[in-house]
């Protein structure tokens, strides 16, 4: 991933493509804590992360694979 390390990169981008707003009225029509708001109770899912049994000798070589 490139970019995002701001605050025009990892918020405002991201609630312009998704409200559809203009950067006008991002800066001057709404207040930043509401777009704070909006961002953190955006709705999400994540997917099914794999879980890895520590305890299990047989799993070391996996848990050394990813430099755990």
């Amino acid at each position: 991933m490139i970019g995002g390390r701001s605050i025009w990169g990892s918020l405002f981008d991201v609630v312009l493509q998704k409200y559809h707003w203009t950067l006008e009225y991002l800066l001057w029509g709404i207040s930043f804590q509401n777009v704070q708001m909006l961002i953190a109770d955006t709705m999400s899912t994540t997917t099914e992360e794999e879980v890895i049994n520590a305890d299990d000798p047989r799993n070391k070589r996996r848990i050394e694979e990813l430099g755990i």
